[in-house]
C-alpha cells in the first residue's frame, strides 16, 4: 500500500510480514565475520540494546522486554500489557532502562495508545503518553504526503485506490513509538506512525525533535506496471511517509535514524530505504546514504554505520562519507546493536500471523567487526 500510517499490529504495519525466508539461517562474506547465536528464544527481537549485563530485547511478537545474561538464559523485566513492545535502551550509566509500548486499535471507537516508559534503579517508574502528545500536537500534521506534483484526476483516483485513501494527504494522527535512544538525561523516541523524534525528559515531558523528511518517488512506467497501475501515474511524484524504524546517538552526541519508508517493501519502487544524520539540538536532517531495502535499524560503530535490511537479507555498512558494502549476509536482519568490538544481530521468526503457529525461531546473533 502507498500510505504508510501504521495503525495494524506491529509487524503488518511496518510491513515485515513479507520479509523472505524467515529461518535463523545466515551466510557471511568473510570467514572472520560469521555470527555466533547466542539464542533462539526469541520471535522478533525489534531492538536490542547492550551493556556489562547483557543483551536487552524487545520482543514484539512475545510483548516482552528481557536481558539475555552472560550465561545464555533469559531473564524477563516486563511484560507488556498492549499490542507489542519494541523499542528499548539503557542509559550510559546503567541505572535506568526505557522501553516503548504500543496498543493498537482492534475495534470501533478505539483509538492507538503508546507510551515510553523509564525505570530507574530506586524509583517509580515514570511513563510518558506519547499518543496522546501525538493526538495534541500531531507533529507532521502540517506535512503533505501523497501525489504532490504532475498528477491529474485519473492519476488521483488510482492512487487512491491503491492507498486506501485519498491521492494526497497530511499528516495523520497516529502512533507506534518503535525505537528509543538514551540522550543525556533523556530519551529520543523514533515515532514509526508519527513521522517524527520525540525528547523525553525525566520527569516524562514529551517534545518535538525533528519531523523526518518525506521520501518522494516519480513514479516510472515500470514502477506503474509493478504496482498494477496504468500509465496515468506515470510522471506523479508520490511523498511517502519516511516511517523511522530506529534512532542511535553517535559519538559527538548528533542522532542516527534509519527510515523504511512507507509504501511497499518489496523491490518494485526501488531500494528506498535511507539513513539520516539529526542534529540533536536543531532537529535537521541531513541523509546519510540511501537505497536500503527494508531499513528496520541501524548501529553505531568505529568505523562508520551498520544498517540491517530486512528484505535483503543482509547488513550494509556504511562509512561517514555515506560509501556502501555488505557487511554480512544475515537472513531477515531486524535489529542491530554495537558494543565492544561486537555487531549484535536480531533476526526475525517465521510465525503464521493467522494462526499464530511458530514456524521458525528469530535469533540473536553476534559478530566480530573489529
Amino acid at each position: 500500500m502507498l500510505m504508510a500510517a501504521v495503525t495494524a499490529p506491529a509487524l503488518t504495519t511496518l510491513g515485515l510480514v513479507s520479509a523472505p525466508n524467515a529461518s535463523a539461517s545466515q551466510s557471511h562474506t568473510g570467514p572472520h565475520w560469521r555470527g555466533h547465536t547466542l539464542t533462539t528464544e526469541v520471535l522478533a527481537p525489534f531492538q536490542l540494546a547492550v551493556n556489562n549485563k547483557g543483551v536487552y530485547i524487545a520482543d514484539g511478537f512475545k510483548n516482552n522486554l528481557s536481558l539475555l545474561k552472560k550465561n545464555g538464559k533469559l531473564s524477563l523485566i516486563a511484560q507488556g500489557t498492549g499490542s507489542d513492545v519494541a523499542g528499548v535502551d539503557v542509559s550510559k550509566n546503567g541505572k535506568s532502562i526505557a522501553w516503548t509500548s504500543t496498543t493498537m486499535p482492534m475495534g470501533p471507537g478505539e483509538r492507538v495508545e503508546s507510551s515510553l516508559t523509564i525505570r530507574t534503579q530506586g524509583k517509580k517508574d515514570v511513563v510518558a503518553d506519547l499518543a496522546k502528545y501525538e493526538r495534541t500536537h500531531n507533529p507532521d500534521g502540517h506535512t503533505t504526503y501523497g501525489a504532490i506534483a504532475g498528477s491529474n484526476a485519473c492519476a488521483d483516483a488510482v492512487l487512491g485506490q491503491i492507498s486506501g485513501g485519498p491521492a494526497r494527504y497530511r499528516g495523520l494522527i497516529d502512533s507506534h513509538p518503535y525505537a528509543v535512544a538514551a540522550w543525556g538525561d533523556s530519551w529520543i523516541v523514533a515515532d514509526a506512525a508519527g513521522n517524527d523524534l520525540l525528547r523525553v525528559d525525566a520527569r516524562g515531558r514529551v517534545s518535538t525533535l525533528a519531523v523526518l523528511p518525506r521520501q518522494p518517488v516519480k513514479l516510472t512506467k515500470a514502477m506503474a506496471a509493478a504496482l498494477g497501475a496504468p500509465d496515468c501515474v506515470v510522471g506523479v511524484t508520490y511523498a511517502f511517509e519516511p516511517v523511522p524504524t530506529d534512532v542511535e546517538v553517535d559519538y559527538r552526541g548528533n542522532l542516527v535514524v534509519s527510515t523504511l519508508p512507507g509504501g511497499p517493501e518489496d523491490p518494485s519502487l526501488g531500494a528506498r530505504g535511507s539513513v539520516y544524520t539529526v542534529n540533536a539540538h536543531t532537529g535537521k536532517a541531513a541523509r546519510l546514504a540511501t537505497g536500503f531495502l527494508g531499513a528496520t535499524n541501524v548501529a553505531i560503530g568505529p568505523d562508520g554505520v551498520y544498517v540491517a535490511e530486512l528484505f535483503a537479507g543482509k547488513v550494509t555498512k556504511v562509512k561517514w562519507n555515506g560509501a556502501k558494502k555488505t557487511f554480512a549476509k544475515v537472513a531477515n536482519a531486524i535489529s542491530l546493536e554495537v558494543r565492544g568490538g561486537w555487531l549484535y544481530a536480531g533476526t526475525l521468526g517465521d510465525v503464521d500471523l493467522e494462526t499464530g503457529q511458530v514456524n521458525g525461531p528469530g535469533t540473536v546473533q553476534r559478530f566480530w567487526i573489529l
